[in-house]
């Protein structure tokens, strides 16, 4: 049977790794359920699929991607869908596939190239799924340099696909579409749940926070929180800054205690034990005592909605093309939970027309408890309505890719 007499069907390819990972869950899991019912197609996600072999044979009949996903038994099935969207980032790509593991960066990508092709001749449409600026990698790892030559690689591979859904119009206008003039990119946000949370359950006071991940960061973004919370606490002694998303490095090998057992022996190292320094990260990268600050540990992103325990959000972003061209889901997740919110940035655009705090008014929201409940209101009807605006337009990006002849 040809692909193209199977059932509609769309299939979400994830790295292992990353399955249950906060993006995830918002460009993978809740677009395969929203749009299942709406455009009338059966949706999965999987993070074990078969990429076609590159023997003669099979490239010149053609093969698809072919996913595995447990039935209710448990039981693995083997399903071809029509449509295969992958995640798959640069680093993962091409660290995790042990077929890889001894190629160059450049030969990675020209055989998973290959490989897309002999699935696209099967029939099956390839589209990837791109949420953060992919020419960035080099910023943010000095020792570990991408050349031009290889990025060239890199880019015949997005050129590759049969389309490419990008979760900002800053992504697609300011460096895909110049970059890759030939290829179809086309914007689908994140799909955002406010219901995941309760904004009842938000409470007043004098803590400041955000869900940071210091690693993942520019030293730029913490140079603007230094210079925004300094005179805030100048001014008001009580307040301190909670962050979650710390991995504590031990004092002995520096790997986090995810890597440890049973918090003694690390996985890598195998130092005799377990032990944190004190050191607060976000502290140190902004240049602030640590007496003001607290860590609390990375949490899983579905409970995400039970660890926030501050009480009016700061995010630090600073103007950089990296950070105009990310998601940027923090702010929702705050006001989603009922915590209003300050976003140091000028240009992001998630919140340049959003309902959130200027950082002159962070003095009147933390001492005013009747100023700070309207503030939480507005923020979660903000998130309300962002999520539908998302949910509408990634609905329509998908309705008309459908009705697109995307065949290469």
């Amino acid at each position: 049977m040809n692909i193209k007499d199977l059932p509609p069907a769309i299939g979400f390819c994830v790295n292992e790794a990353l399955f249950a990972a906060g993006s995830e869950f918002y460009r993978v899991h809740r677009p395969a359920n929203i749009i299942a019912p709406e455009m009338k197609l059966f949706t999965f996600v999987s993070s074990r699929f078969t990429l076609p072999e590159l023997d003669r044979a099979t490239q010149r009949r053609g093969e698809p991607i072919m996913m595995q996903v447990p039935d209710e038994a448990g039981n693995d099935q083997v399903i071809t869908p029509n449509v295969v969207i992958l995640r798959a980032t640069v680093v993962t790509t091409v660290r995790e596939d042990d077929d890889y593991e001894d190629l160059d960066f450049g030969d990675a990508f020209d055989t998973l190239r290959r490989r897309i092709a002999v699935a696209q001749r099967a029939g099956q449409i390839i589209i990837l799924d791109l949420d953060d600026h992919p020419y960035a990698w080099n910023a943010f790892h000095p020792d570990q340099l991408v050349t031009d030559e290889q990025w060239q690689a890199y880019d015949a591979y997005v050129a590759q696909f049969n389309a490419v859904l990008c979760s900002t119009r800053y992504l697609i206008d300011h460096v895909m579409s110049d970059r890759i003039p030939g290829q179809r990119f086309e914007y689908a946000p994140n799909l955002y749940d406010p219901f995941r949370y309760d904004p009842s359950k938000a409470r007043f006071g004098k803590d400041l926070g955000c869900h940071l991940f210091a690693k993942a960061r520019d030293q730029a973004d913490f140079d603007v929180l230094g210079e925004f919370l300094r005179p805030v606490f100048d001014a008001d002694p009580e307040l301190l800054f909670i962050h979650m998303g710390e991995e504590f490095p031990c004092r002995y090998c520096l790997h986090p205690r995810s890597r440890h057992f049973d918090e003694q022996e690390c996985d890598e190292c195998a130092c005799e034990e377990y032990d944190w320094d004190g050191h607060d990260a976000v502290a140190l990268l902004s240049d602030l005592p640590g007496s003001r600050f607290d860590s609390l540990e990375a949490c899983s992103p579905w409970d995400l909605h039970e660890s926030m325990h501050w009480n009016v959000g700061v995010i630090p972003l600073a103007d950089s093309e990296w950070n105009w061209a990310k998601t940027e889901g923090k702010g929702f997740e705050m006001a989603a939970a009922g915590i209003p919110f300050v976003a140091l940035t000028g240009e992001h655009p998630l919140y340049r027309h959003s309902c959130f705090l200027l950082p002159e008014e962070i003095p009147t929201v933390t001492s005013d408890e009747v100023v700070w409940k309207e503030e939480s209101n507005a923020a979660r009807k903000w998130a309300e309505r962002l999520a539908q605006e998302h949910q509408r337009d990634y609905i329509a990006t998908m309705k008309r890719l459908g009705n697109t002849n995307l065949a290469k």
